[in-house]
């Protein structure tokens, strides 16, 4: 089977400095080529990256992509040229898979016999833009069913196929070695979606029954990372106020893989305290690689991330109080947060490994290619 894959003008790939809907892709790549498919990747040209080249059996096409732009129509008119760019490359293939906004104007082109987009940040409303598409797929059955609500015209065309990570050199929850003082960890971005606030209220309040307790972030600080630093500010502000600052610690990102898989095996509990906006949290699908307890807000998008009293807990999303009983419960046994993290990892490996996955994505592509 041949499948191209195209993704947006702003971002090179495979990235080298992480990223969710990157590491997704890249890991998906080479599933579907160790599956013995034929592999076709479309994405901009960035320095130190070969316009065409071949690397394990997955072909690379680049083009000039295009500067993100915040604002939605000024970003789709910014990567228009790329469209027309990658369409003047593009072999035809079996399935076509997008994952860019743009991808919609491939309806009106002889690309593949079957066309297929998913759903990452898009915006859900433009949906019926690809109403000629034979699949859209989700991360997340949450997403998913928004979707069919606002769309139910097309919701025979609507497929959840859960968000992944390569599990293929993990073997088993990583051992920490046991310390009174509990450590919680959070990676991600600080922006008002992520819940930040109530975390930090509630991981205050916990302070008062466990004082030894630490909580540390880990993500980017910058605007161009995706951080707002009107947040950063003020919940920098708070640690500042309060003389948090042996307690609570806010750190850059860290992009090498191996020294952010060495961050999350010093800690004990991995934290996500969202409030809204997400699909299926990428970061906390790889934190399920190392084997730790998880404390996850209970959107709707987060509750396949985690089985309530085997993986972890559920905090009411924005509730500092639940937070902090939450903080409280799980300081207060300490075999019990190692017992977590070994089910998670089985259950990450069981769920969300790659290998999985992709056999699904094939599956489906068959089911539409009526082979």
């Amino acid at each position: 089977m041949k499948i191209n894959i195209v993704l947006g003008h702003e971002l090179p790939f495979p990235s080298k400095k992480g990223g969710g809907v990157n590491s997704l892709l890249g890991q998906l790549v080479n599933e579907f080529n160790d599956l013995g498919n034929e592999v076709t990747v479309y994405s901009p040209t960035f320095e130190g990256y070969n316009d065409i080249e071949v690397s394990n059996g997955v072909k690379y096409i680049r083009v000039k992509g295009a500067t993100r732009k915040a604002n939605l129509i000024l970003n789709f008119f910014a990567g228009l040229p790329y469209f027309f760019r990658v369409l003047k490359k593009m072999e035809y293939a079996d399935v076509l898979s997008t994952h860019l906004w743009h991808g919609f104007l491939f309806s009106f082109f002889k690309v593949a016999k079957v066309k297929t987009h998913t759903v990452h940040r898009d915006p859900k409303k433009y949906l019926n833009l690809f109403k000629n598409f034979n699949r859209i797929y989700f991360g997340s059955d949450s997403v998913c069913n928004e979707a069919i609500q606002m769309m139910p015209s097309l919701s025979d065309k609507f497929k959840t196929v859960y968000n992944c990570v390569d599990f293929k050199n993990y073997v088993s929850a990583v051992e920490r070695k046991q310390e009174k003082k509990i450590r919680f960890l959070y990676v991600g971005r600080f922006s008002a979606d992520k819940g930040l606030e109530s975390l930090f209220f509630g991981f205050k309040k916990a302070l008062d029954t466990f004082p030894d307790i630490c909580l540390k972030t880990v993500g980017p600080l910058t605007e161009e990372g995706g951080s707002n630093m009107n947040y950063i500010r003020k919940l920098s502000d708070f640690v500042v106020e309060n003389d948090l600052n042996n307690s609570i610690q806010i750190s850059g990102p860290i992009y090498e893989r191996d020294i952010l898989d060495k961050e999350i095996g010093e800690h004990d509990v991995i934290v996500l305290p969202s409030i809204y906006g997400e699909t299926l949290n990428m970061v906390v699908l790889e934190c399920m690689r190392i084997g730790r307890a998880q404390l996850i807000s209970d959107l709707p998008a987060n509750i396949p991330l985690n089985e309530e009293g085997s993986t972890g807990f559920f905090c009411k999303a924005g509730d500092a109080e639940s937070w902090a009983a939450n903080i409280v419960k799980i300081a207060r046994d300490i075999q019990m947060g190692v017992d977590y993290g070994s089910n998670t990892f089985e259950y990450g490996k069981n769920k969300f490994s790659s290998k999985i996955v992709s056999k699904e994505y094939i599956s489906d592509f068959r089911v539409l290619l009526n082979i």
